[in-house]
C-alpha cells in the first residue's frame, strides 16, 4: 500500500488537533457536570437530614447519615477519596453508637476543610472549561 501522507505511520482517523482537543473540553465538561449533579443530590440529602436532625428527629443518627451521604459524593467524585472514605467511616462507626458525637464532628471537620481547599480549584476548573 502506497502512503501520500508526511506521516504514513499515523492513522489519525480524519481527526485534526483542534477537533481532538474540542472532543477532550467536552468530556471535561460531561465529567464536571456529571459530578456536579451527584453532589448537588447529596447536598441536598445532607442538608434534609440536617433540618430533621433540628427537628429533634433523631439528630446524631441524621449527622452521621449525612457525613455517610457527603462522604460518599466525595468517593463517587474520586478526587478526594481519603477523605470521603474517612466521613464513611467515621458515619457508620457513630451510628453503632461509638462516641457519637466526637465521630460526627470530627467527619464534619474533614468534610469542611476538604471542601474548603479543592473549592477554588474546582472553580478554577469550571471557568477555564467555560471561558473557552
Amino acid at each position: 500500500m502506497l502512503h501520500t501522507s508526511r506521516h504514513p505511520i499515523i492513522d489519525t482517523g480524519g481527526l485534526t488537533l483542534e477537533t481532538a482537543i474540542s472532543h477532550e473540553e467536552r468530556a471535561v465538561e460531561r465529567a464536571v457536570i456529571g459530578g456536579s449533579s451527584a453532589e448537588e443530590i447529596t447536598g441536598a440529602a445532607a442538608v434534609v437530614l440536617s433540618i430533621l436532625g433540628l427537628a429533634h428527629i433523631a439528630p446524631t443518627s441524621m449527622c452521621a447519615i449525612a457525613a455517610i451521604a457527603l462522604g460518599a459524593a466525595l468517593l463517587l467524585d474520586g478526587a478526594e477519596v481519603l477523605v470521603g472514605l474517612a466521613a464513611v467511616v467515621l458515619g457508620i462507626l457513630a451510628l453503632l453508637g461509638i462516641a457519637p458525637v466526637t465521630l460526627v464532628l470530627v467527619a464534619m471537620l474533614a468534610l469542611g476543610a476538604s471542601v474548603l481547599l479543592t473549592g477554588s480549584a474546582v472553580v478554577g476548573k469550571m471557568l477555564t472549561i467555560f471561558a473557552a
